[in-house]
Parts: structure tokens; C-alpha cells; sequence
């Protein structure tokens, strides 16, 4: 089975087991995974989440800090968290 070092995924439209876990299944032991996405603060993330249903582009969800944290907490370990901009996030979990 070919197994891959680091994965690096940019914005999470899709649902996040649909997005991590095939991701979890080809890293390597000790592999990063690395997702960048959309940061909004928690009024707007409300505002956001409930409109985004609407949306036909495929998004679902953003996930807050906590959300995102305790997801790959289940399936990685080393979990960082880093604020890169005012509307950005980057997470990093090794497996």
C-alpha cells in the first residue's frame, strides 16, 4: 500500500469525516496532515453556517477552533491550531 508523508488540504467543503478520514487512511505513522481554512469569529460563523445551507457550491460548514481540535483529536495527536489571518486558520495533526 503506498502511504503518503504529508497531506495538505485547502478549505474543507465538505463534511470534515468526509474530508480527514481518507486522509488519516494513506498517511504514513508520523505524517502530517495540514488543513487551511476559513476563520470567521463565532456571530458570524452562526450567521455563515446558517446560510450556507443555501449555498449550491458544495460548502457545508465552517467549523470553529474547537470543532476542528476535537475531531482530530479522535484520529491524530500533536494537534496546532494557528490563526494565520483575520479570516484564515491552518491545523496540523500527526498521525
Amino acid at each position: 500500500m503506498n502511504e503518503i508523508n504529508k497531506i495538505y488540504q485547502a478549505h474543507m467543503s465538505h463534511e470534515l469525516k468526509l474530508v480527514v478520514d481518507p486522509n488519516h487512511a494513506v498517511l504514513k505513522i508520523g505524517g502530517t496532515l495540514i488543513i487551511g481554512d476559513t476563520y470567521l469569529p463565532v456571530i458570524a460563523r452562526q450567521v455563515m453556517n446558517y446560510f450556507i445551507r443555501f449555498n449550491k457550491d458544495g460548502d457545508v460548514r465552517i467549523y470553529s477552533k474547537k470543532e476542528m481540535i476535537s475531531f482530530l483529536e479522535e484520529l491524530f495527536h500533536e494537534i496546532k491550531w494557528i490563526k494565520v489571518s483575520n479570516s484564515a486558520y491552518m491545523i496540523k495533526g500527526v498521525k
